[in-house]
């Protein structure tokens, strides 16, 4: 009996930790995969375009907004209007790998005069807040963040991001 009772409560210790740990590299494996296939496709749009996606007038950052419009803890997010015709997605050629998927992704860009960036409202409430170098990058930028609802508890969400001045992808709150 005492048997049975130590392994009851080594259960409810261990399976909610691996529950926990099982959603962080759920989510760090799409994320990854996502943020190198947009960063490459950024880099390759501006390489033949001399800007990012999304562009505007100098002097400003902007935003593609979260795409797919929120995240999902069933992996059922659909990318489908993230890729029409229109979209900065398309724009950009992301190929993305499934499409479905567990997080939102937003792309903010800017040039060396949009210093200090808006950040989106997903970054912009991360504490710790987002590391961003003091004095202005010396060319364009992004910021890639992808939110993602891992425990189904959408108050917590994951929030992970990654920049042309960081290339660590940054995680914050990891498998909420």
């Amino acid at each position: 009996m005492v048997v049975v009772a130590v392994l009851a409560i080594l259960a409810g210790i261990a399976v909610p930790a691996w529950m926990k740990e099982s959603s962080q590299k759920k989510a760090r494996s799409e994320v990854s995969t996502m943020f190198t296939e947009i960063a490459n496709k950024e880099e390759q749009y501006m390489a033949e375009n001399n800007a990012w996606v999304p562009t505007g007038a100098l002097g400003a950052s902007y935003s593609t907004g979260l795409c797919p419009a929120a995240p999902s803890s069933t992996g059922s997010a659909d990318t489908t209007p993230c890729i029409q015709s229109g979209q900065p997605w398309y724009q950009l050629r992301v190929a993305v790998p499934t499409p479905l998927v567990y997080c939102s992704y937003n792309i903010t860009t800017g040039d060396p005069t949009a210093w200090p960036p808006t950040l989106p409202a997903e970054l912009a409430s991360l504490t710790p807040a987002v590391a961003l170098p003091a004095q202005a990058p010396a060319s364009n930028w992004y910021i890639i963040d992808a939110v993602c609802d891992m425990d189904g508890n959408s108050t917590v969400n994951s929030v992970y991001y990654f920049s042309t001045f960081d290339s660590a992808i940054v995680g914050v709150n990891e498998g909420n």
